[in-house]
């Protein structure tokens, strides 16, 4: 598809960033693996909010719907999104959460990734925030808001603005544990890239 392969295009750009020390014999298949991960969790997640929406009888995705979704994610993928104050009943992700502060909450305990682990990536991303990396994330952002659209339009589904912009940041969120996994390694070959997605939960909605 053409969408997969401007995907794919807009991952080259975040990955040839320093900090991501990929095997140059891999990188061909890791960059297939990555796009195929991404392009698996836009849908998966939008294609959640879609059918509770439908589920409802409605074909509108409301705050009730990302409430419901959000839910379900967190309990799948054991993870827990940040409370926005400034909204009542449900959770919500600025859209500051993929270039700014590392809004999101997660639990210590589910063999995922520690506090330390989340600050010091967060260290790492402050300090390589400027420049092309982030003109390749602020690309790559609306690249995966393109498929958002087209994804909506399949499942026949609509959603204003405001709440495409809250599906669009928490696709974010899974989309930096696997820059943050990938950051982690010494080495990113496709053979632990492929286990660290199997392995963790953050990795398998859906499944």
């Amino acid at each position: 598809m053409e969408s997969n392969k401007k995907l794919q295009v807009k991952l080259e750009k975040v990955f040839s960033d320093k900090s991501f020390r990929i095997n140059t014999k891999d990188k061909f298949k890791i960059m297939k693996q990555s796009t195929m991960y991404v392009d698996a969790i836009i849908f998966n997640i939008v294609s959640i909010f879609c059918l509770i929406a439908i589920l409802n009888n409605t074909t509108q995705i409301t705050d009730k719907t990302l409430e419901a979704g959000k839910g379900y994610i967190e309990s799948k993928c054991n993870i827990k999104y940040q409370k926005n104050s400034q909204m009542t009943g449900g959770f919500i992700l600025s859209s500051g959460t993929f270039l700014g502060k590392y809004e999101p909450m997660y639990n210590t305990g589910n063999n995922q990734l520690d506090t330390q682990t989340l600050d010091l990536f967060e260290n790492a991303r402050n300090q390589i925030g400027g420049g092309m990396f982030s003109k390749a994330l602020k690309a790559l952002k609306k690249q995966i808001m393109s498929h958002i659209l087209m994804i909506l339009k399949y499942h026949n589904v609509k959603a204003s603005k405001i709440m495409k912009e809250e599906i669009q940041s928490i696709i974010m969120v899974h989309v930096e544990y696997l820059f943050q996994y990938m950051k982690e390694q010494k080495e990113i070959t496709l053979k632990n890239l492929t286990k660290g997605i199997k392995k963790n939960k953050c990795f398998q909605v859906l499944k």
